[in-house]
């Protein structure tokens, strides 16, 4: 059990007393006092105190209790809060119970006995945050999910107290329980109320005496805070578009409610401005800890990213999941969800020796890419720049009409839109030490746009992005040869992906085909009524719509081939296909077109790519490959690496030796 003191002796005091004796006890002083210091430990001295240097504020104060601690479980509590211990321990076995790893009971105001705290809501346009079923009567039972789990009573679990600082020490107080949340969150940790436990919370307790209202410390950090942790979590625009109509509720709030009226809204102004300028100097930034060797700022994270991760390490910054994310994966990882400054501020103050970058030529990230690429570039020139700056490239359509249609998306379509696509290119390129070609496609995309040759410092080469074979097509082998007609798509339901067109091309194959054919859907996306629509009524079609990476992998092991028939749309080609991939990682034949960037080696190794748009003949050759068994699944896993490709990459950028 954790206490931080703060000229509350004497509610210290009473929070402790149900427990000390029967659990460790430690006790954080921030007085900075003697007296107060020796007077807790006369007065409970079966507890530990640990005296600190100076006033750490709360959630620092926090952190050094934890330091101290050696259970997997730790009970923090507030000195004006009250839980007995046979609530704790209820509160505990449930947690272990459900694996919840940062859990809060519901805490009942003193004085009336309604809701102070029964879950916390955070409102992202107005970047607030909110106790729910404040002031009702407590009526929930069982534990529930929440958004955010009060500081005032939270029981932390093994993963939060092996952490070294898991409260942000800078915050000082207020809001470091709303930003540990969303930390907690973005990495897949469970946090929930226990609503069969209650406690009890004497509001202000540790931080008022006596006044009518809050206090105008209390304003200040709750403004301070509110804008950090928000420009952390959200990005600044939703803070300073959501800050006008913050500030007026609060105001208003303070105008109705506080004694020393002009004092606090001067506090809360104060916090306001305060706030905004850290987010200037770049003091919102978390630091990671332990500082990562590499660190991978990707736009987009996939739920094949944290397996990749798990092979080849690192750190891992991204700004969004993507359709298929699996966000138990997380667990796995270390990874970060953070917004464009926040990385870029990252950049410039990271200790990190290799920063590996999504790819030059993503024309939509451009703007991130050159700002990531400026942030370098300062952080360079002030000496504590990455050594070396990576990235992996897959880009094989046409960067220059990619432009073209993002600048009239923007309403700048009379930009020329080749050069423009070399020098942008190439100032992204130039912050570029080490690039690795997934296909021989990406390596001509770049060659073509003359961004190789004008960077004399850079080192590349081409390893071409295939998988090795999948663990589950050799524990859990499935014959095939008795099945030669059963198929699946995989992938988003959605244009580019050719869905329509595969839904057309297997009601082709059912009017020609004199065997029986089976066929497996799984995904999900914007066409999904449509799947659903065609699918209905068909014996012989079944459909996953957002499934488990582990059904995926089963009826990637049930089927006989891959139809995935990507269509190149506006600008936008497929660069690889992460279903081709796993497919041939499980001995899957591939149906797929000319528009994926392994076209060329899906033709040397035996399977079958079809022209895009569709000609005459294509079902009589789909029919003729499915039934030729050729290449069989052994030739399949066969003509695979040992190593996936991606793996060989990241290894060879990151300074491996031996790949």
């Amino acid at each position: 059990m954790i206490v931080v003191n703060y000229f509350t002796k004497t509610l210290t005091k009473n929070a402790v007393a149900d427990f000390v004796g029967k659990v460790p006890v430690i006790i954080v002083d921030n007085s900075q006092d003697r007296y107060e210091s020796e007077w807790l430990e006369q007065n409970i001295p079966d507890a530990r105190t640990v005296v600190a240097k100076q006033n750490l504020g709360f959630g620092a104060g926090v952190n050094l209790g934890l330091s101290a601690v050696r259970t997997p479980y730790a009970l923090v509590v507030n000195p004006d809060a009250f839980i007995g211990f046979a609530a704790a321990m209820r509160m505990l076995e449930h947690c272990i119970k459900n694996d919840v790893d940062i859990a809060s009971p519901a805490i009942l105001d003193g004085p009336n006995g309604n809701v102070w705290y029964a879950g916390g809501s955070v409102n992202r346009r107005m970047v607030s945050a909110t106790h729910e079923r404040i002031g009702q009567p407590h009526t929930e039972a069982g534990i529930s999910a929440t958004e955010f789990v009060s500081g005032c009573i939270t029981l932390f679990g093994p993963k939060v107290v092996g952490q070294r600082e898991p409260y942000d020490p800078t915050l000082f107080m207020y809001w470091e329980d709303v930003d540990l949340s969303l930390r907690a969150r973005s990495v897949g940790w469970k946090i929930a109320v226990d609503h069969s436990v209650e406690a009890v919370h004497e509001e202000g307790g540790s931080t008022t005496a006596g006044r009518v209202g809050r206090s105008a410390l209390f304003h200040y950090y709750q403004a301070r805070n509110r804008v950090i942790v928000g420009t952390r979590h959200f990005g600044i625009r939703s803070v300073l578009l959501g800050t006008p109509e913050y500030n007026a509720r609060v105001v208003k709030s303070v105008i109705q409610n506080d004694s020393d009226k002009l004092r606090n809204v001067w506090a809360f102004l104060t916090g306001t401005v305060r706030g905004i300028v850290s987010v200037m100097a770049g003091d919102y930034i978390r630091p990671l800890s332990p500082e990562p060797r590499v660190l991978r700022i990707w736009n987009d994270f996939r739920s094949f990213h944290c397996e990749l991760v798990g092979a080849i390490g690192g750190t891992v910054i991204f700004q969004k999941r993507s359709y298929d994310f699996d966000d138990a994966l997380l667990e796995n990882v270390d990874a970060r969800e953070l917004g464009t400054l926040a990385t870029a501020g990252l950049i410039l103050t990271s200790r990190s020796t290799t920063i590996e970058l999504n790819e030059p030529l993503t024309v939509g990230l451009w703007p991130k890419l050159l700002t990531y690429a400026l942030a370098i570039r300062v952080a360079r020139a002030l000496g504590r720049g990455p050594e070396t700056v990576t990235t992996y490239a897959i880009e094989n359509a046409d960067v220059a009409g990619s432009l073209q249609s993002f600048l009239g998306r923007k309403r700048l379509g009379f930009l020329p839109a080749g050069p423009l696509a070399h020098h942008l290119g190439l100032f992204i390129m130039q912050s570029v030490d080490k690039i690795a070609f997934g296909t021989h496609g990406a390596f001509d995309t770049y060659n073509d746009l003359n961004l190789l040759g004008d960077n004399r410092h850079l080192r590349f080469r081409v390893i071409e992005q295939l998988p090795s074979p999948c663990r589950c097509s050799k524990e859990q082998s499935v014959r095939r040869t008795e099945r030669k007609f059963d198929l699946c798509f995989v992938g988003s339901f959605e244009a580019r992906k050719g869905v329509l067109e595969t839904l057309q091309l297997f009601s082709d194959l059912e009017r020609l085909s004199e065997s029986p054919l089976r066929f497996k859907i799984v995904g999900k996306g914007p066409e999904e009524e449509a799947v659903r629509s065609w699918c209905a009524h068909r014996d012989n079609v079944s459909l996953q719509v957002d499934p488990p990476r582990s059904a995926i992998h089963e009826a990637l092991r049930q089927s006989v081939a891959l139809i995935l028939l990507s269509q190149r749309k506006d600008s936008w080609r497929e660069q690889v296909g992460l279903p081709i991939l796993e497919a041939l990682a499980h001995g899957c034949r591939v149906v797929s077109t000319a528009e994926t960037g392994l076209a060329d080696w899906l033709r040397n190794n035996g399977h079958l790519v079809l022209p895009s748009p569709a000609t005459s003949g294509v079902v009589e050759s789909l029919l003729a490959f499915l039934a030729a068994d050729d290449p069989s699944e052994d030739e399949v896993l066969a003509s695979l690496p040992k190593r996936h490709g991606r793996i060989v990459a990241a290894s060879w950028l990151d300074g491996v030796r031996n790949e």
